[in-house]
């Protein structure tokens, strides 16, 4: 390899000279095909980019605004996530092993994303970092998915609590209908499964009560209000 006066690296091969720049022109639009953001940051805190792909606008960012801001990474990651996920990287870097975890990130129109971030350090001959390079996936689609499965299982689960709870002898008196809870209290039945299930009363009048409630008042043709 050569490096003419321009400082761009050159390689030599079949077809001649080509510098690093030409090859980024003849692959950068493949990795821009890739559903995935490619980057290649600084191997030290904060982890300045070095080249992003142009696939950033995934997340609403311009190719141009990315590059403008070499912290841009570190300054999209959710607040809650920000401190462990640095942590984790330095982690990575001071064990010399691939970064591998998911965490959240704004995009730029100010929603929350979900990224699966893979990525590797590289290293020089005498052990000392060169870069951090990695691909972004948003993964958002799938974490709302399980989101969605988590609440659904916790419906069931509480909906099985609730036929458990029923399921048992109820001591309801058979003139009234209250109902005698384990402390010994007599209540009214709707206020029994109420506090024991999710299940809520609405209360209205059947047709046979609907006309005893009209003959008592001397009213049985005239409808209720």
């Amino acid at each position: 390899m050569t490096r003419p006066a321009d400082g761009s690296a050159r390689t030599d091969g079949p077809g001649g000279r080509r510098s690093l720049r030409d090859i980024e022109a003849m692959y950068g639009s493949l990795v821009d095909l890739l559903p995935a953001i490619v980057y290649v940051a600084e191997p030290r805190p904060q982890y300045a980019t070095i080249y992003i792909s142009r696939s950033i606008t995934l997340l609403g960012y311009t190719h141009e605004e990315w590059l403008g801001d070499p912290y841009a990474w570190v300054k999209i990651l959710h607040p809650d996530d920000r401190d462990w996920v640095l942590d984790k990287s330095q982690q990575c870097l001071h064990d010399q092993r691939d970064s591998d975890f998911e965490y959240r990130v704004l995009a730029r129109d100010g929603g929350t994303r979900w990224i699966h971030d893979r990525g590797r350090f590289v290293f020089g001959p005498s052990n000392t970092p060169i870069c951090w390079q990695g691909i972004m996936l948003d993964v958002t689609p799938r974490k709302e998915a399980e989101a969605e499965r988590e609440r659904l299982l916790s419906q069931l689960q509480s909906a099985r609590d609730d036929l458990k709870e029923l399921g048992e002898l109820v001591p309801i008196c058979a003139y009234c209908k209250r109902v005698r809870d384990d402390r010994n209290y007599w209540q009214g039945l709707d206020r029994y499964v109420a506090e024991r299930t999710s299940s809520r009363f609405t209360h209205g009048i059947c047709p046979d009560c609907y006309t005893k409630v009209l003959e008592a008042e001397g009213s049985p043709d005239e409808p209720l209000a």
